[in-house]
């Protein structure tokens, strides 16, 4: 692309979030680093840091549409795999107060995937994209400043075995979408 504002960008967190947020930064950084405490690369089930992952999910309408626009040829992709979408409401039944709504097409497409197989997906396609990088069982210790505190200029970093030593990534931005677990505290 050329138009850069920046040379580095750090997204904390490889889950849905930080994977969308990584995809929309690769753009704009020459490099994008995607940081994340568990193997997320190739895993197509649950995994340790999304508890909620073995719940029922639905990604609704304006989600779909976002994640199409941001990876065209998504909505195919997970139909071909065998995710089941529909109508919002006129494949759907919708009750309330325990009277059946009448089913009727909206145009509005809701795509039933488990989040593992949609988090799949999208990984796939991030990990694809020539200036993003994916760094796995990387454990964030904190954020790092510049003198005075005034900037975030970095994460603190290390490897999740028991000999690895901490290391800085500097960075134009860091974006954390861990979550509300977050486990990057700020560090002078």
């Amino acid at each position: 692309m050329g138009d850069y504002v920046g040379e580095r960008a750090v997204v904390l967190g490889g889950g849905v979030a930080g994977l969308v947020t990584a995809r929309v930064l690769s753009e704009r950084y020459r490099n994008v680093l995607v940081v994340d405490r568990d193997t997320i690369v190739g895993v197509t089930g649950p995994r340790r840091g999304v508890p909620q992952a073995r719940h029922a999910h639905a990604l609704l309408a304006k989600g779909q549409q976002v994640l199409e626009d941001l990876f065209p040829g998504l909505q195919d992709e997970l139909t071909g795999s065998g995710v089941l979408s529909g109508d919002l409401s006129g494949s759907l039944r919708w009750y309330v107060n325990g009277h059946q709504l009448k089913q009727q097409d909206c145009g509005l497409l809701s795509v039933s995937a488990a989040r593992p197989d949609l988090e799949a997906h999208v990984r796939a396609r991030v990990a694809a994209i020539p200036n993003v990088e994916i760094r796995e069982r990387t454990v964030i210790q904190g954020l790092v400043a510049s003198a005075g505190g005034g900037r975030i200029t970095g994460v603190r970093v290390v490897g999740d075995g028991d000999t690895s030593e901490p290391e800085v990534l500097t960075a134009d931005l860091v974006v954390d979408a861990t979550g509300r677990g977050t486990r990057a505290p700020f560090s002078l």
